[in-house]
């Protein structure tokens, strides 16, 4: 049996059109155990001779965060990529500095692959995965409920980051609070 595939080429005039679609998955509560975004093997995006794959989509809120902050990434959208972070003061910096290496053209990704999404521990965080993380960032964010998604992925960019072009892995604390319900990352951790 073959299987489908979901192909997007984006355009820049209907690129928000795409990002409001892709916004749009698993808000309604009748959809919290289906699948954020409806694809089978990979979602691929072509921008202006620069392409995205994942090859691994969201299955919960909080891997949505970390899909929607690499989106916002590939796509230098700098709303996105901030509605994706929490408010919290602690990525300021970072988020400054993308956005002027978004508007001076630095640092753009030539190819960005996604390859395995996964959360890593359950909601009550008892797992290897969340002792090697700040155990710190949950509790002084607040949070209600969080996540530890890992993400593996592998980048080219003409002019690279600090970490290189390649296969990279991260971890990052996704997590929602009474004050801010929706699902954002809250931390960092080590690659």
């Amino acid at each position: 049996m073959k299987k489908n595939v979901l192909i997007i080429l984006i355009t820049a005039t209907c690129l928000i059109e795409a990002l409001y679609i892709f916004s749009s998955f698993g808000n309604s509560p009748a959809k919290e155990t289906a699948p954020l975004v409806e694809f089978t093997d990979s979602l691929k995006i072509t921008v202006d001779e620069r392409s995205f794959a994942a090859e691994d989509p969201p299955e919960n809120k909080a891997e949505e965060a970390v899909f929607r902050y690499w989106l916002a990434k590939f796509l230098m959208d700098s709303q996105l990529r901030e509605d994706s972070i929490a408010q919290n003061g602690m990525f300021e910096i970072e988020l400054e500095n993308s956005r002027k290496a978004d508007q001076a053209g630095e640092h753009i990704l030539k190819i960005l692959n996604l390859h395995d999404l996964e959360t890593v521990c359950e909601e009550n965080g008892q797992s290897e995965a969340a002792d090697r993380l700040q155990m710190e960032v949950i509790e002084e964010s607040g949070l209600t409920e969080y996540e530890i998604v890992k993400l593996q992925w592998t980048e080219e960019r003409e002019d690279p980051v600090n970490y290189g072009n390649g296969f990279h892995q991260r971890y990052y604390i996704c997590g929602r609070t009474k004050k801010d319900p929706e699902w954002r990352i809250y931390g960092f951790g080590f690659m």
